[in-house]
């Protein structure tokens, strides 16, 4: 440090260098370094638990929309089903071999499945647009977003074990015990500021009045010593420092177990979902296979004279509901299971996310 003063008309000159250096010999310092670190660590952890909630969201999303593209090709394929049916009951009555009720019946069942594709192009649209603003983009996005190669009908197969170990892969449970690190080293850095601290201190430098004298052997300076701080009369403020220290962890360890046991939680009821949505997924396939047994059955029936118009009628709309109730619960076996792959930390790597924090600390230094 380079001072100059004017003094009696006549220049003062310094040049210093003071070094000073504290001993910790208690380790005070070194315990809020390692908060500071284990604080950042819960940050980044943080982050990394945001961003495997966004791809959750971006993956049911995309499921959505794989369902909603299938039950507009179930619609599509009852429509032009039930227009050639409408076509071919007119013919029929321009020759005079059906009546106003075989009319009302066909155009029932053609707007019936109207109805069902509009509704499905609806929840198509409001799903696009869903999958838009979670990746940050606008209107001029949803020409891009294009109809999802997923099958539905093949959900991944789920291994009936899974090890509870997997859980300590979460980013939540990872921050928490990252917390619950930095609350420790502040209630020891708290604990060590009861304790005495020693400060060494140097100071060397030129001093000399006039530019003359400044670069003289005798214009050297040198100074050191040493300071000892002792907490004499901060009783007070330091009890109430490391209480609070001892609440900071209290928190972060009740915080931990409970975040633990909502992981539990979550996870369990996932595994239940799964087993229970494929369990109802192959129940509903039965249901729709004997419809349609049923529908086509019907349709002899009443070619033969045998059957009513009136069952092809609830038959018919039966079938629909089914096909469409397939279609969701395919959706919701895919759903769950992307549930219980977020329950169990998703694609999360500790050991990634480790690496790539110490690469950005390296780089910023």
């Amino acid at each position: 440090m380079l001072k100059l003063h004017d003094f009696c008309n006549r220049a003062l000159g310094i040049a210093a260098v003071s070094l000073g250096w504290d001993l910790d010999l208690f380790g005070r310092q070194h315990d809020l370094l390692r908060q500071a670190s284990n604080a950042a660590d819960a940050a980044q952890l943080d982050v990394s638990a945001a961003r495997l909630a966004l791809s959750v969201a971006v993956a049911q999303t995309y499921v959505g929309l794989a369902q909603a593209e299938q039950l507009i090709k179930v619609s599509d394929g009852f429509v032009q089903t039930r227009q050639q049916a409408l076509g071919f009951v007119q013919s029929r009555i321009d020759n005079q071999l059906a009546s106003q009720f075989d009319l009302t019946q066909a155009q029932t069942l053609l707007a019936e499945a109207q109805q069902a594709r509009t509704r499905a192009v609806q929840q198509r649209d409001i799903l696009v647009h869903a999958l838009a603003a979670l990746v940050g983009r606008g209107a001029d996005y949803y020409p891009q977003i294009t109809t999802p190669t997923l099958a539905l009908g093949q959900p991944p197969v789920v291994p009936e074990v899974l090890p509870a170990d997997l859980l300590t892969r979460r980013p939540d449970l990872l921050a928490g015990q990252a917390r619950i690190d930095a609350a420790l080293q502040g209630r020891k850095a708290a604990a060590a500021a009861f304790l005495p601290d020693v400060n060494i201190s140097a100071l060397a430098g030129l001093t000399a009045i006039g530019l003359g004298n400044f670069f003289k052997g005798s214009a050297v300076t040198a100074l050191g010593g040493g300071a000892v701080s002792i907490p004499i009369f901060e009783g007070g403020r330091l009890k109430a420092q490391y209480k609070g220290a001892t609440a900071d962890l209290d928190l972060a360890v009740a915080s931990y177990n409970q975040s633990v046991l909502g992981a539990v939680h979550e996870t369990s009821d996932a595994i239940t979902n799964v087993k229970a949505a494929d369990a109802d997924l192959g129940d509903q396939a039965r249901v729709v296979q004997g419809l349609r047994d049923t529908v086509r059955l019907d349709r002899v029936r009443i070619d033969t004279g045998l059957g009513s118009r009136l069952d092809a009628i609830d038959s018919g709309f039966r079938l629909l509901e089914a096909e469409q109730a397939l279609v969701n619960l395919q959706a919701q076996a895919l759903t769950r299971r992307i549930q219980l792959i977020a329950a169990l930390g998703g694609g999360f790597d500790p050991a990634a996310a480790r690496a790539a924090a110490a690469n950005s600390a390296d780089t910023q230094s």
